[in-house]
């Protein structure tokens, strides 16, 4: 029995994780220095995850035993993001991609419930539950929009980062005016 809607799958399948099947293609040679890596240094760039995420667990420790133990969670999460972005990096597949750039969204949006500043919560929001309540709802849905269209992730980063940008300037702003009283204002020091 010839079935050639389960053969198309897969095939669609394969292609998913075969070498080279993402849309992206970084600047550097590909398969320079190994038959089985991709691209060598941005595999290789990614220990720091691996170093650096146990050694912020292990310091910020005292701060998440007082404020919250999801700090342990984003530190997790930067193991996961580290090991999906050797897997791209080494394979340039678009299983790779897709899991890179998607615990990437899930770690900005992690972020964003532990950290993001009460005072700019939408007036809808009543507390910090609802704030994690709508961050993961828009994550959820950012994720699944990306299976249907890759490319809707991209622009959810973007959107992100932006956000992101203009919330450490409102904050920054407001550390400025409110330390101004702290500032040396004489024109002889400066």
């Amino acid at each position: 029995m010839h079935l050639p809607l389960l053969e198309n799958f897969s095939q669609r399948m394969e292609g998913i994780f075969a070498y080279q099947s993402s849309e992206v293609d970084w600047c550097e040679q590909n398969f320079q220095y190994s038959d089985q890596v991709a691209e060598y240094y941005n595999t290789v760039s990614n220990a720091g995850f691996f170093i650096c995420a146990p050694l912020m667990m292990y310091l910020l420790h005292p701060y998440a035993q007082e404020r919250t133990l999801a700090v342990h969670f984003f530190c997790v999460m930067l193991i996961i993001v580290g090991l999906f972005s050797v897997y791209f990096h080494m394979t340039l597949s678009y299983l790779g991609q897709m899991l890179d750039e998607l615990t990437i969204l899930w770690i900005i949006s992690v972020a964003y419930a532990i950290w993001f500043p009460r005072c700019h919560f939408p007036s809808f929001i009543k507390n910090r539950n609802h704030f994690i309540t709508m961050v993961f709802i828009t994550s959820s849905m950012s994720t699944l929009l990306s299976f249907v269209k890759p490319t809707m992730n991209a622009y959810a980063l973007n959107c992100t980062t932006f956000h992101v940008l203009y919330m450490i300037m409102l904050e920054l702003k407001k550390l400025r005016s409110s330390c101004s009283k702290f500032v040396c204002t004489n024109p002889r020091i400066h």
